[in-house]
């Protein structure tokens, strides 16, 4: 018993989990700068789900992280990005502001900043907001943990400011509600309500993958009610409103093994 749960601790240590991601942080940690792992991967650590992409955030420039490693990619780089390839890709951003959004969809400017809290404080959703040191400990300055505690899905401080930035995370909320059954804040919930038209600015694209991936998950009657209890279906073509219920005897277009 001793030996399987040695075993399980060392497994579940993030450079047995993720090497790649925690060689990146050790070598850029080894030249001076922080750098944590952010995004879906944290999020779903603490869900305690399997983890598809992980991404890294760090105070170090993208310059500074093109000089610490020698196979890099431009993936990004206005944008702070940079594709670090040590045994498998990595995105590493640097930690970043962002000015105003006057498209509803892109930052008008990027400032490149050394605090982590300030580049976490841009991003959509208290889930999404969260960091991980190569120790596996828990960064959370907006409470992302207590929400998948209890299963809401909030926008990162302001909801308003943040579905004017982009208009897209209007509808990524109601699809991360779908995805992990979680309920929407009320606050958050109340603000789509209120900006729902400013979908119109976002490409039909970007819509078609969030509303693919509504129907994809496992809840997607959830996702659907909420799309037309936000207004945001008031904003594309057909009677959603009238077809919703047929959506609550669709179990998704994943066909399960």
């Amino acid at each position: 018993m001793k030996k399987c749960m040695k075993e399980w601790r060392e497994n579940s240590l993030m450079k047995n989990r993720w090497p790649a991601a925690y060689k990146i942080i050790e070598e850029l940690e080894q030249a001076g700068f922080e750098a944590f792992v952010v995004g879906g991967a944290v999020r779903d650590f603490v869900r305690n789900a399997p983890a598809n992409d992980v991404d890294i955030t760090t105070n170090a420039t993208p310059l500074e992280v093109k000089q610490i490693f020698t196979h890099t990619i431009d993936v990004g780089i206005e944008h702070g990005t940079v594709l670090v390839v040590v045994d498998e890709p990595i995105e590493v951003t640097t930690y970043r502001s962002e000015s105003t959004y006057s498209d509803f969809r892109r930052p008008d400017g990027v400032t490149f900043v050394r605090n982590l809290q300030e580049d976490l404080q841009r991003r959509d959703f208290t889930i999404n907001a969260m960091a991980l040191t190569k120790e596996d400990e828990l960064v959370d300055y907006f409470g992302g943990k207590k929400a998948i505690e209890e299963e809401i899905i909030q926008a990162v401080g302001n909801p308003q400011l943040r579905f004017s930035e982009d208009a897209l995370r209007m509808l990524r909320a109601v699809r991360f509600s779908a995805q992990l059954n979680f309920t929407l804040e009320q606050e958050t919930f109340q603000a789509i309500r209120s900006l729902h038209a400013l979908i119109e600015h976002v490409s039909i694209e970007r819509v078609k993958v969030e509303l693919e991936k509504i129907w994809l998950s496992d809840f997607p009657f959830k996702g659907m009610k909420l799309f037309v209890e936000s207004g945001l279906s008031q904003n594309f073509p057909g009677n959603w409103e009238r077809h919703l219920q047929s959506w609550d005897n669709f179990s998704s277009f994943n066909i399960k093994a």
